[in-house]
């Protein structure tokens, strides 16, 4: 039994994505990040019956912010979004100074 939630504290932006999409409420929720949830964040996933959580950062961004702070026997998932920006850089890695072209 899931548990409406309108704050989860600690996190970035979290909430139920029933709320925008065809999906049943209390299934499947969105945060910005995790990694700076509070004792009062965790009590809430756990209430939430979350089990798993996806995690689309950057390897470097999980390094400096630090991993998602759940719950104890919830499953961290590390699934990054490649960062397509890079691929449209040249060598130096400076978008600005690609010589490829838009299209």
């Amino acid at each position: 039994m899931t548990t409406e939630i309108q704050e989860l504290p600690g996190a970035v932006n979290f909430r139920d994505v029933a709320l925008s999409a065809s999906v049943r409420p209390g299934r499947l929720f969105r945060s910005g990040e995790l990694s700076r949830l509070d004792d009062d964040g965790r009590a809430a996933l756990r209430r939430l019956g979350v089990t798993d959580v996806a995690d689309f950062r950057s390897r470097r961004e999980v390094q400096r912010r630090g991993p998602g702070r759940v719950p104890d026997g919830v499953a961290i998932h590390l699934l990054p979004i490649p960062d397509l920006a890079a691929d449209q850089s040249d060598a130096d890695g400076d978008p600005r100074t690609s010589t490829r072209s838009g299209g």
